[in-house]
């Protein structure tokens, strides 16, 4: 397995290394989160109270899921999307499927 990772995540001959994160983007991506956060937290506050008995019930889950998302934006920032080329359809059809059961 170890073997296969590697190989996944090794950069391709003629690929430069990662640079460093562009910090722009990095802030209006965490600001839109962050924003999105307080939204929730602003439009579910009585609903969590009444149905959970705390008010900062969709709080902490959106936080949890924004802090997971950040790392998962972090890893990926790193990994070389040329990678995913082959993967393309079988994504799609993933994807098309999910949004279907939904």
């Amino acid at each position: 397995m170890l073997a296969w990772l590697k190989r996944w995540f090794a950069r391709p001959v003629g690929v430069a290394p990662a640079g460093p994160v562009d910090p722009i983007m990095a802030a209006v991506a965490i600001g839109l989160l962050g924003f999105g956060i307080v939204m929730v937290y602003s439009a579910s506050t009585v609903e969590a109270a009444v149905g959970f008995g705390d008010p900062q019930y969709y709080l902490k889950r959106q936080s949890a899921f924004g802090a997971a998302a950040l790392a998962v934006m972090l890893l990926m920032s790193r990994f070389d999307y040329h990678r995913f080329r082959p993967l393309t359809y079988p994504i799609l059809i993933a994807v098309t499927a999910m949004l279907m059961m939904s």
